[in-house]
Order: C-alpha cells, then structure tokens, then sequence
C-alpha cells in the first residue's frame, strides 16, 4: 500500500521499552505538522489505543530525506501483531545484552540488530482529523479511569 497521505498516522516513541510510549499525531504528509497526543503505558494500553482509532499498517521508508527522494509504504499489520513484533525486538535486544555481558560472541546479524526506538502507524480508512479526535478521546477516557482508580484507593 502506498502512504496515506491524508488518513491517521502516530509516530510512536518507545522511552523504556514499551512502559511509556509517546504518542504525536500528524496531520501532513512528512510529520511536519505533529501533535503531543499523550503517552500509553504498557503493551496493552498500546494495543487499546491502535485498535479504538483503527490503525491497521505500519510505515517503512528508503531513501535520504536530504537530498531525497524518499519511498514511504504501508505495510498492513493489525494492532496486536505490531505490539507484538515490538514486544519480540526488545526482547531480541535483551537477549543481545545478555550474551555480551556473558562473554558470548555476537553473530554479524546480532551486532547490527537495534530495537526500534520510534514506529510510524497509519489506518487505511480512517482520515487524519476523525482518528486525531478518536486519539484524544481514547486519552481522555485513560486519564478519567486513573483517577477514579486513585480517587478509590
């Protein structure tokens, strides 16, 4: 699939694996024109969140942004494998720091192997403003739940 140019899409930032993920909408091409949306705590949080706006793909680009040209393509990947496949490469990434504080010699692939730190996302049906509105209410209703969960503790 070809990059969507007007539909959702999340840049995803994985600070301590996937215990806080921040999440930025963008609304233009590129990702000049992106939005703080809030951060998802753990796997399934993450999960949640993809499901209820509707992203279905995963973004892959080639090429140097400068001088360019740049290929974008969408890989379609439903909301459980993406954090699933992003579960697998952080512990493929522990396993790694395990051999060496081990001793044990890297393979080629091992010693080339980097966990992602950011993921693009997108749905194919769902354009940019409504999946933006779905995303802010999704942490909205996040923000309500843990402090009723607070407020009975």
């Amino acid at each position: 699939m070809t990059f969507p140019k007007d539909n959702l899409r999340l840049h995803l930032t994985f600070y301590d694996e996937l215990r806080n993920v921040h999440v930025m909408g963008s609304v233009s091409r590129m990702g000049s024109n992106i939005c703080n949306m809030g951060s998802a705590h753990g796997g399934e949080a993450l999960q949640d969140l993809l499901e209820k706006v509707g992203i279905d793909h995963f973004l892959s680009w080639s090429g140097d942004i400068f001088p360019g040209p740049i290929q974008i393509t969408a890989y379609r990947m439903n909301p459980k494998a993406i954090v699933e496949t992003v579960e697998k490469n952080f512990r493929r990434e522990d396993q790694i720091q395990e051999k060496i504080l081990s001793g044990v010699k890297l393979t080629e692939e091992e010693r080339s192997f980097e966990a992602p730190l950011t993921l693009w996302v997108c749905s194919s049906l769902v354009e940019a403003e409504e999946g933006l509105r779905r995303v802010a209410e999704w942490f909205k209703a996040a923000a309500l739940a843990k402090s009723a969960t607070a407020a009975s503790s």
